[in-house]
């Protein structure tokens, strides 16, 4: 734990760093994170509640998901396993990051987003690829 010498220090640099701040500029960028906040929250909990029982095997999935790609990739091509295999090696990096999102850097944060939005279309394509017997 920080002294009290160390905390006064550290309030005393806050303190010189934000004295020609202009709030009014502050206020709106906070207001800005936390409507993405909202959003994202409010995107979350539509999709959990109208899909929730899929929501859950989601969720599940990490459990068992050698299993899981066992049994698909009996039912897809060479090419449409290629692609699951990149989606879920790419997943737990990008999901670590995502927990960690307000401690990386705003260009960290950029990529991020890119790379989410990536995995995504990834996502979209793997769909049209999945022979109908693969989906059930």
């Amino acid at each position: 734990m920080a002294s009290k010498k160390e905390r006064v220090k550290k309030m005393e640099e806050v303190a010189s760093r934000v004295k020609d701040v202009d709030f009014s500029e502050l206020i709106r960028i906070l207001a800005q994170i936390l409507e993405s906040y909202g959003d994202f929250a409010t995107s979350m909990g539509t999709i959990q509640k109208e899909s929730e029982d899929k929501f859950k095997a989601l969720t599940d999935m990490a459990d068992i998901a050698p299993t899981i790609m066992e049994q698909f990739s009996e039912k897809v091509t060479p090419e449409q396993a290629k692609l699951v295999l990149q989606i879920f090696v790419s997943l737990p990096i990008v999901l670590a990051k995502v927990n960690k999102l307000m401690d990386l850097k705003a260009e960290e944060k950029l990529e991020l987003g890119e790379e989410l939005k990536r995995l995504a279309e990834k996502m979209r394509e793997l769909t049209q690829l999945v022979p109908a017997e693969a989906k059930k």
